[in-house]
């Protein structure tokens, strides 16, 4: 069914009467059921039962893309600190080597020279 038969469905709900041809099943029971206290309850149920399935189902949906939407999120930060790690790792290597200076590290990890020594320290 397409957007604009389904819009021409729902105004069928609207209409005291309703003659639209595409729905002659709906016109018949809609007919048979308006004005009747028994059948404005049973209509009401009906599209109470309708909302909180549709309901379910949007959230259930929702929360499958927020699952896929945090899983791809928390891969992309595990290889981003993954990578700061590497860095530091390499840094701190290379100063224990004396190939680089204690400063030029901490410059190039964006830290202070105490923090970075106290890498050092701990490695």
């Amino acid at each position: 069914m397409h957007g604009s038969e389904i819009a021409e469905l729902m105004q069928c709900f609207l209409e005291p009467v309703v003659t639209n041809p595409k729905f002659p099943a709906l016109a018949k029971e809609l007919q048979a059921e308006k004005g009747n206290v028994r059948g404005d309850e049973s209509m009401c149920q009906l599209v109470e039962e309708y909302a909180q399935k549709r309901a379910k189902e949007y959230g259930e949906q929702q929360k499958a893309e927020g699952l896929i939407e945090g899983r791809k999120e928390g891969i992309e930060e595990g290889m981003k600190e993954g990578k700061t790690a590497g860095a530091l790792e390499t840094l701190v290597s290379l100063v224990n080597e004396q190939l680089l200076d204690p400063v030029d590290a901490a410059r190039k990890a964006n830290m202070s020279e105490s923090e970075f020594m106290k890498l050092v320290q701990q490695s």
